[in-house]
């Protein structure tokens, strides 16, 4: 990629020629391959369009993996007495969202439509970080994940 001094853009580059190569544009088509790294957080216009599959658990309790976070909505119908569902370990959280720094955090919706209460649990590495850790019969909440250290994950259970 071209690189050029400001001193050599002021004075001798006027019309720019020789670093048309030093910038990409998205608009233009084409794509990224590999790691891109920004040195401040993206500005994007527009809302981030995101796939969500609705993944169903007919059961009293479940445990709630990395690979259900990941498909956006979890939708439990606990039955049969109070369910519980389980916060999987923070190690598990952390790969399998493909949290990579402390602050990293993914969001996924969850849905009692049940006719049960049903009560949040954590396991090793997980900690809910707000009381309210119950979501009641055809209820709905938001679950936000976010890496804390290297093992340890906090969920916030959010828009109970």
């Amino acid at each position: 990629m071209a690189s050029k001094s400001l001193n050599v853009l002021k004075t001798a580059n006027r019309n720019f020629d020789n670093i048309l190569d030093s910038y990409l544009n998205l608009t233009d088509g084409g794509t990224v391959a590999g790691a891109v790294t920004f040195t401040s957080s993206p500005i994007f216009n527009g809302r981030i369009r995101e796939a969500i599959t609705r993944t169903d658990v007919d059961a009293q309790n479940l445990t709630i993996t990395a690979a259900r976070f990941l498909t956006g909505l979890i939708v439990h119908t606990s039955a049969t007495g109070g369910g519980t569902a389980t916060l999987d370990t923070g190690v598990n959280l952390i790969s399998g969202l493909g949290l990579t720094a402390v602050g990293q955090a993914m969001a996924c919706t969850y849905v009692n439509d049940g006719d049960q209460t049903v009560t949040f649990a954590v396991a090793t590495g997980t900690t809910i970080t707000n009381v309210a850790n119950t979501v009641l019969t055809n209820a709905s909440c938001t679950l936000i994940c976010r890496m804390t250290a290297a093992a340890t994950v906090d969920v916030t259970i959010a828009n109970n």
